[in-house]
């Protein structure tokens, strides 16, 4: 007899909604919206980041890479924090400075 076991080993993606969990109403709230997720909740390097400023099929595009689905934006972003934690080590710490928009 043979037995097979398997784990499955879940991530906790870090996404949040805004207090007020609705999109942003103006160009400029999005703007702020967003321009704090990269400067003070450090999406980027945390994987913490707001999904109310997103719909559901939005596309990102970037030089490298284009999707849709604001799910798929959270997964990509989340896989990179081990990535991080890993190259930061014990410093544990850094900081996006958005330098224009």
């Amino acid at each position: 007899t043979t037995t097979t076991t398997t784990t499955t080993t879940t991530t906790k993606l870090n996404s949040t909604t805004s207090p007020q969990n609705n999109p942003p109403t103006t160009p400029q709230e999005l703007l702020q919206r967003i321009t704090k997720e990269y400067t003070q909740n450090n999406y980027l390097w945390t994987g913490n980041i707001d999904t109310s400023s997103f719909r559901p099929d939005c596309r990102f595009t970037d030089p490298t890479l284009s999707f849709v689905g604001v799910d798929k934006f959270v997964s990509n972003v989340g896989s990179l924090v081990p990535i991080v934690e890993f190259l930061l080590g014990s410093r544990q710490s850094c900081q996006s400075k958005l330098l224009s928009i």
